[in-house]
């Protein structure tokens, strides 16, 4: 049986106790009450902007782990266990890089190299998805179809050469839009939220038009899956309708079988790649974050094609 078959497998039997032990106590408690495209564009961009930034555990099977999880922006009511995987190094050859996924159900952090999972680093473009939401949530920008101008400077990719609304500004990562928007926001604005949300090291000083790009703020990978988990159950300081277009901006693929949502993100240089996002199947949602580092082609195009490997052992994708 397929290593990712038996992990997917060992979660579900984990949801069905899970489910089952709540089961049982309601009753108790009843009874007794009755490669580098668009996506990669903070390589170029951030490389212009500034080149000088750059408990115990217990067997699951012999290759996993399962410990308590640490502490995260994931509903404070339940537990939450890590079950380690070891055998992922197939996917991520010629990389330092970490994946994690939560399981709703079980609410389990599926884990891929725990130390680079909570280490904090660059977020680059995955910085979009909650730039969005603060731009629509202070008024700045009023719905997807927000358009700024092009200021008619050639930017290396020419996708970027033209007016952009809000979606295609997302879709095509395009740098000089959420630019913009960061510096219509502004200093004191943009600290209230990452203050509100306690995300990341929270550090804007890097400068309000380039913090997210190699600077100052950071984030780590299971930071990342907990705001996306948030996100999606409208859980955020934010209002649902902006919630519900950020999440329909994100939408990269909507089949019979499931939805992949998500953005990638790509570090000066191409040093660090970030894919963050959900699949949904079957009425679960699952969230993930994956990152590499190197000396080179650590690109958000790379992440995100590691990734949908790792979805695809694991019978998700």
């Amino acid at each position: 049986m397929k290593i990712g078959k038996l992990v997917f497998l060992t979660l579900i039997i984990i949801s069905i106790l899970t489910a089952c032990s709540s089961n049982l106590e309601d009753n108790k408690i009843e009874s007794s009450n009755s490669s580098i495209d668009s996506n990669d564009s903070e390589d170029v961009e951030s490389n212009l902007i500034d080149e000088n930034k750059g408990s115990s555990d217990s067997s699951i099977d012999s290759n996993n782990k399962e410990e308590v999880a640490s502490s995260s922006l994931v509903d404070e009511k339940k537990e939450s266990s890590n079950i380690i995987i070891e055998s992922y190094d197939k996917f991520f050859e010629n990389y330092d890089g970490c994946f994690v996924m939560y399981d709703e159900i079980s609410s389990n952090y599926l884990i891929y190299n725990k130390e680079q999972v909570d280490e904090r680093i660059s977020p680059c473009s995955t910085f979009k998805i909650l730039n969005s939401l603060i731009g629509l949530e202070t008024g700045v920008i009023e719905g997807k179809e927000h358009v700024y101008k092009w200021d008619g400077k050639k930017y290396p990719f020419e996708s970027w050469n033209q007016d952009h609304t809000l979606a295609s500004a997302i879709a095509n990562s395009v740098v000089w839009y959420y630019e913009r928007l960061a510096s219509e926001v502004g200093v004191e604005q943009m600290q209230k939220y990452l203050d509100m949300l306690d995300y990341g090291n929270k550090d804007i000083s890097g400068g309000i038009t380039k913090f997210w790009l190699t600077s100052s703020f950071e984030v780590s990978a299971r930071e990342q899956v907990d705001l996306l988990y948030n996100l999606y159950h409208d859980n955020l300081t934010f209002s649902k309708e902006n919630m519900a277009i950020v999440r329909d901006i994100i939408t990269l693929e909507s089949t019979d079988d499931y939805i992949l949502s998500g953005k990638t993100g790509t570090a000066g240089y191409s040093k660090i790649g970030w894919f963050v996002g959900t699949i949904q199947r079957d009425d679960k949602t699952f969230y993930f974050a994956t990152n590499i580092v190197a000396d080179d082609n650590a690109t958000g195009s790379k992440a995100k094609e590691i990734t949908l490997e790792v979805l695809k052992d694991l019978e998700l994708y």
